[in-house]
């Protein structure tokens, strides 16, 4: 469903349901389904990416109930060597990955987005509710250790 430019009423002009779900209903939808994302700063820029359970930690509040997690991506600042880096998200609240497959940083590579693996969301764990905590976990990091991590999750109604 796209965008409608909103009508411009006149006076006295008839209003009727086909005008009200085409400019205010199908509208509201198309702003509904629009991904929300949660943009985090992991490590700083300039600092090593080591490994561990909650690295960072994400609460979430009301206006995140309902959604689902659709989209992750990971970015280092400065690239790591050999090997990969690897990155779990966690839902504290409910006690379960939200990614089957890890997000993946691959060496000399600075983005997810190029990973010979990439990350899958587990449908069965993608569910948010008012105050979720999501934890961002670093499962490894590549020998010679990347600098700076960012992770962008994606959030959007079913």
């Amino acid at each position: 469903m796209a965008w409608t430019t909103p009508k411009t009423w006149t006076g006295g002009e008839l209003v009727d349901q086909d005008l009200l779900n085409t400019h205010l209903r199908d509208n509201l939808n198309v702003l509904r389904n629009q991904i929300r994302y949660a943009i985090v700063e992991v490590f700083a820029p300039g600092v090593t990416v080591t490994t561990g359970d909650g690295k960072k930690t994400i609460p979430l509040l009301t206006d995140f109930n309902g959604m689902n997690i659709v989209e992750v991506y990971a970015r280092v600042i400065t690239a790591g060597t050999t090997g990969t880096t690897t990155v779990q998200i966690y839902n504290e609240t409910d006690s379960v990955d939200v990614l089957s497959t890890r997000i993946t940083i691959d060496s000399g590579e600075t983005g997810s987005n190029t990973a010979a693996t990439p990350a899958v969301i587990d449908t069965s764990h993608d569910d948010i509710a008012s105050y979720d905590n999501l934890r961002i976990d670093v499962d490894a990091v590549q020998t010679t250790a990347p600098l700076g991590l960012i992770v962008v999750i994606g959030f959007q109604y079913p």
